[in-house]
């Protein structure tokens, strides 16, 4: 019996564990993918529970950068933001923060053939009756790596003779209504018809 209690007393006179501390980490250098930055998409944590992940990703930064531009955030700015977070985690983040905004690039040839493509598929004549030359397709450019789709606008009342100009738009498939990046480009379209001739001079109504 007076084991038993004295070894209760030593569980009573242990110190209990230390709460687990959440830690977040912003390195100097990020890449974000999306229009959008928050302090979620730019951090590293560890320990934080599911509830202070979801307050981090909603701080909200402000719009990313152009596609391969960047933004600089101040570190002690960041560091209040983050402080606002419960929990009190400990803030590991550099003094400046430079945002990289994810991109790729465009290859000239797959806007060449969309291009052609779109132009079969709206003019009024036959595949073989049309030739295109002089093509004038943008060198390459920077995108948002989420633009995977191309839009080909043409202008009104377009007749597809001569020199046919479109705009060609990059935009994100989630985000319909995002401007996304547009670039012109134009093609010759030569046109050759085969004309009925007749053998004999004919009436008028024959």
């Amino acid at each position: 019996m007076i084991r038993s209690s004295f070894i209760s007393l030593l569980l009573l006179a242990m110190p209990s564990a230390a709460p687990a501390i959440g830690v977040v980490r912003i390195q100097a250098d990020v890449t974000v993918e999306g229009g959008q930055i928050s302090l979620g998409a730019i951090s590293m944590v560890d320990g934080l529970s599911e509830t202070q992940k979801q307050q981090l990703a909603g701080i909200q930064l402000g719009p990313a950068a152009a596609p391969a531009q960047m933004r600089v955030f101040s570190g002690q700015a960041l560091r209040r933001r983050a402080a606002e977070l419960d929990g009190s985690p400990v803030l590991d983040i550099a003094d400046e923060i430079r945002v990289h905004t994810a991109y790729r690039e465009t290859d000239p040839e797959y806007l060449k053939a969309r291009l052609g493509d779109a132009i079969r598929h709206r003019m009024p004549w036959p595949p073989g009756a049309v030739t295109l030359s002089n093509w004038r397709v943008p060198e390459r450019f920077a995108v948002p790596v989420r633009a995977q789709r191309l839009v080909v606008v043409f202008r009104p009342g377009e007749d597809f003779l001569g020199r046919v100009t479109v705009r060609m738009r990059l935009i994100d498939p989630a985000k319909q209504s995002h401007p996304g990046v547009e670039r012109a480009a134009s093609v010759e379209i030569g046109v050759r018809l085969p004309v009925a001739v007749v053998g004999r001079r004919v009436r008028r109504g024959e």
